[in-house]
C-alpha cells in the first residue's frame, strides 16, 4: 500500500517535521478515490482507543493519515506505525523512523498526521499499531477497512 512510508510529511502538535531515511524507492503512485479508516482498540489490559482515517489528496496519487488517539497516559509519547498484514502481524510499512513519535496531552489524547504516497489502491492487508516504544508490544490496534468516498 501505502507508505512503505518512506520520506512521508507528519504533522505533530501544531509542529511539521519531514522525516527522511533511506528507504528502497516506492513503487509508482496510483489513482485511488477510496476512504480507509480503522478503528483503534485495545490490547491487553491498554486502555488506549481511537481512530484512523486516511483519504487520497486530490488527484488521488497521495493520501493523508490522521490518527487521533484517548486513553493514552498524560505526557507519556507512544509511538505507532502502518503494518502489513493483520493486527496480530508485526511487520512495519517502511521503517519503523518515518513515523514520528506522538506525546498525550493532559487529558490523555494525542495525535499524529502524515502523507505518503499511494502504491497499492485497494490497500487491503494493513493496520495501525501503537506502542510504548519501538521495542514494546502493541498496546492497541485497528485493522484498515475501505470506508466511505469523502
Amino acid at each position: 500500500m501505502i507508505a512503505t512510508a518512506c520520506a512521508h510529511h507528519a504533522t505533530h502538535s501544531g509542529v511539521t517535521n519531514t522525516s527522511g531515511g533511506d528507504i528502497a524507492p516506492l513503487p509508482a503512485p496510483v489513482s485511488v478515490s477510496a476512504h480507509w479508516t480503522a478503528a483503534i482498540t485495545p490490547s491487553g489490559d491498554a486502555t488506549v482507543r481511537g481512530h484512523a482515517d486516511i483519504a487520497p489528496t486530490p488527484g488521488g496519487k497521495s493520501a493523508t493519515l490522521i490518527l487521533e488517539l484517548a486513553g493514552l497516559e498524560p505526557g507519556k509519547t507512544y509511538v505507532w506505525h502502518i503494518g502489513r498484514g493483520v493486527c496480530t502481524d508485526s511487520e512495519t510499512a517502511g521503517a519503523p523512523s518515518d513515523y514520528l513519535p506522538l506525546t498525550a496531552d493532559s487529558h490523555g489524547q494525542g495525535s499524529s498526521s502524515g502523507s505518503f504516497p499511494i502504491t497499492n489502491a485497494g490497500m487491503a492487508g494493513y493496520h495501525i499499531d501503537v506502542h510504548l516504544s519501538r521495542s514494546a508490544p502493541a498496546i492497541a490496534c485497528g485493522n484498515l477497512q475501505t470506508g466511505s468516498n469523502h
